[in-house]
């Protein structure tokens, strides 16, 4: 698979971030972590790429041109660029990044119920908000991060988050990266309800409502587009919305608690070190 021509950042160096990169030829898959800070791509590749973008951040890029163009690209949101785009990306991430290479001549065999008589992209498609992508990017980055280096899993969340990527920028998605045919708009008023409300105390039964569901269907409808159950997905936000809080040091722990909508300092931290193996007072 060929190689980015230039990647640099200014993060944590390289001996203290563990196994970043990880390739797997037979299934055509390269998976690489990308630490905070000021990041400079250029990748010019005979392989598909995917960027999870994790923070809202003002990047500078350019497609097949020196000129570089500036906008903002969405935090949660994934970007695609086929083989043989010549691309380069400038930005100051504040939160962690992926980057997923795709070997195009495996595409079929792997991914032949996925396609529906449909190829993946063959222009730059720009960022598009993906909430279940981003979750399966944080897992997949976790792992990279602070566990053993698991073949299977690392394999798997790179085929599943592949397949998540060239979902949301299939020909049939609008800009805002909705199925039209698959995913009942309910659901994406629940999940914009889920964001604006992470602070306050949500249930199933309040959810449902602001997506004008029944409770019992809303579960199974919710479930079935996100991934994860409405409890779980809230979860990951909660912390999702605390990690990324941690970096603003006028907070409190026990104000970024109450800020993401835990029951208290203690309850966030204990769910905080399960989910990335450090207490948020150790991630700050």
């Amino acid at each position: 698979m060929t190689r980015l021509l230039n990647l640099s950042f200014d993060g944590p160096p390289i001996s203290q971030v563990p196994e970043l990169d990880h390739e797997f030829r037979q299934a055509g898959v390269r998976a690489i972590a990308l630490p905070p800070g000021k990041a400079e791509v250029h990748y010019c590749t005979e392989v598909h790429i995917a960027d999870f973008n994790l923070n809202e951040v003002p990047m500078s890029w350019s497609v097949n041109s020196d000129r570089l163009e500036t906008f903002m690209a969405p935090s949660d949101s994934v970007g695609w660029s086929p083989a043989k785009t010549d691309l380069r990306l400038r930005a100051k991430n504040f939160d962690w990044g992926l980057l997923l290479e795709m070997d195009p001549t495996r595409v079929e065999g792997i991914f032949a119920d996925a396609l529906h008589n449909h190829g993946p992209p063959t222009e730059f498609a720009s960022y598009r908000k993906s909430p279940r992508g981003a979750i399966l990017a944080r897992q997949l980055i976790d792992h990279l991060r602070f566990e053993d280096p698991d073949r299977l899993f690392i394999e798997g969340m790179s085929i599943a988050l592949w397949a998540c990527a060239w979902q949301i920028h299939r020909p049939d998605q609008d800009r805002n990266g909705t199925t039209h045919a698959s995913i009942d708009p309910r659901i994406t008023r629940a999940v914009d309800y889920i964001e604006a409300h992470l602070g306050n105390d949500l249930s199933v039964a309040g959810i449902a409502a602001a997506a004008a569901m029944s409770p019992s269907w809303f579960q199974t409808a919710f479930r079935s587009v996100m991934g994860l159950p409405v409890f779980a997905y809230v979860r990951e936000r909660r912390l999702d919305r605390a990690r990324t809080l941690l970096a603003d040091r006028r907070l409190s722990i026990a104000q970024i608690a109450y800020a993401c909508g835990f029951a208290s300092h203690s309850h966030m931290t204990r769910l905080f070190t399960a989910r990335y193996g450090a207490s948020p007072r150790d991630m700050r």
